[in-house]
């Protein structure tokens, strides 16, 4: 998501929001007013969030080569969604259920052998489907790989505990904690037909702060429960279609997830959404289930929707990619002049209109737009003259494509900025999944990931005001 401020214009950053009749009105916070104290102004407060960073990820490789090295026979179910990972259809050299049973392998078969560094990556010869190992190890095929890399073991759910408990124990972390505390504070759950009637949230979220209320006054409780909604759907999509978790956990933490410090109920709602578009198209009733939860929560969920199915049988050519941002950049300059836009989103909700109102965003936007299209032009543009695109990373690419587009028209109003976030978070089962079957896998991979890193520490030093990072048990 686009390193914008939440809520309002750059110059409200600091401030806590009262419930109106219309929507909200920012005032300053208290909080925001005082100096830091002895022990933050002596640490560098990007430690706590690069230790996360380095955490989770040796957490999520390890046990991608832990589950290398110990396979097991796959549930049918599990099986069935295997072929989704390269690309939604079943290759000839994948081997059925009886010939795992009796050890054989097909000589055709697509292959991958583990590096050591246990990011699971692998290189395509010119001249067939196998791929060449770069290091010691046993050769599996890529059916084997997507299996493995769909495994949970214990240090999947260590790495699941880590990142939600870095969000759920936070203090003051971040622009919007004073408003989601506000509002929480504000509920009564001896009256619930009230609290839905004044709201101006959604009834999704309504509902989970009455329902937390009713078992809790502290809004503590509130963060812990939005961090699970927010981490576990997006971990559970990358363990559902990653051919390299590590490495797809550690995009996750460093463009998407102290977005959600921020964008709590829109973040749940797109991590419901991304789990939910891994079913599209395998299990709908799932998908629809979990999109309608969604839209409970955020209703610009409506819109991502609408994009994630008429986009499905596109594929990112030069054509496609000409007419995002051709659009894209057609929009941005009549999107203020175009009154019925502000009244469209006032329908949504209304604090929206006075959210295309807040002003233009500010560097973060074109940061993010330079970014994303760089991983776009070396994935998608320069990677598919060695290995084409199948048709889940067409898919994939189409819809971060249309995060893109939604970046260049945000930088004329921030609400649409934020609306990228449905989509530019698929670039973290793109890029992975395609820098695999790179030849300079290896110099790609750890570009990427320095260029990762630079961004997210841009983005956590400069924008939400999520540093520095607090922890209500040292209050």
């Amino acid at each position: 998501m686009p390193r914008t401020p939440c809520w309002s214009s750059r110059a409200r950053r600091s401030a806590a929001s009262t419930r109106t009749g219309r929507g909200t009105r920012c005032e300053p916070s208290a909080r925001r007013t005082g100096s830091r104290g002895p022990r933050e102004r002596g640490r560098d407060p990007m430690t706590p969030y690069f230790i996360l960073l380095v955490v989770v990820t040796a957490l999520a490789a390890l046990s991608f080569r832990v589950a290398l090295k110990n396979p097991r026979e796959t549930p049918s179910t599990e099986a069935a969604d295997a072929p989704a990972r390269t690309g939604g259809m079943r290759t000839p050299g994948m081997r059925t259920a009886g010939a795992r049973a009796t050890g054989t392998k097909s000589l055709s078969a697509s292959r991958y052998r583990p590096r050591s560094g246990g990011l699971g990556l692998a290189t395509r010869t010119a001249s067939s489907t196998r791929y060449r190992a770069r290091s010691a190890g046993a050769i599996v095929t890529e059916e084997e790989t997507a299996r493995a890399a769909r495994r949970w073991t214990v240090f999947d759910a260590a790495a699941v505990t880590v990142l939600i408990a870095f969000s759920g124990l936070r203090y003051d972390v971040g622009t919007d904690y004073p408003t989601y505390e506000l509002v929480f504070n504000s509920m009564n759950p001896d009256d619930w037909a009230s609290d839905f009637a004044e709201s101006t949230q959604e009834v999704g979220y309504t509902l989970l702060m009455l329902v937390i209320k009713t078992f809790t006054e502290d809004p503590k409780a509130l963060f812990w429960v939005a961090a699970v909604l927010t981490v576990l759907p997006v971990y559970l999509g990358i363990k559902r279609l990653s051919m390299d978790p590590g490495f797809a956990v550690a995009l996750f933490v460093a463009f998407e997830y102290t977005s959600s410090f921020n964008a709590l109920r829109q973040y749940i709602a797109v991590a419901l959404l991304f789990l939910a578009w891994t079913y599209l198209g395998r299990k709908n009733v799932v998908f629809w289930v979990l999109a309608i939860i969604a839209l409970s929560f955020h209703m610009t969920a409506i819109l991502a929707i609408v994009v994630m199915l008429v986009v499905r049988r596109w594929r990112p050519t030069v054509q496609t990619t000409l007419f995002f941002l051709g659009g894209a950049l057609v929009a941005a300059a009549g999107v203020r002049a175009a009154p019925f836009l502000v009244s469209f989103l006032e329908v949504l909700n209304p604090r929206y209109g006075d959210y295309l109102d807040s002003g233009q965003t500010g560097i973060g936007s074109y940061l993010s737009i330079f970014a994303y299209l760089a991983l776009m032009i070396l994935v998608v543009f320069v990677g598919s003259r060695k290995a084409p695109l199948t048709r889940l990373e067409s898919q994939l690419a189409v819809l971060v494509l249309a995060g893109v587009a939604l970046m260049i028209v945000g930088t004329q109003a921030i609400v649409l900025s934020r609306l990228s976030g449905y989509f530019g978070i698929f670039a973290i089962l793109l890029v992975p999944n395609r820098i695999a079957k790179m030849q300079d896998r290896t110099l790609i991979t750890l570009l990427v990931l320095l260029a990762a890193v630079a961004y997210y520490a841009l983005g956590v030093q400069n924008y939400g005001e999520v540093i520095p990072y607090r922890t209500y048990l040292g209050q």
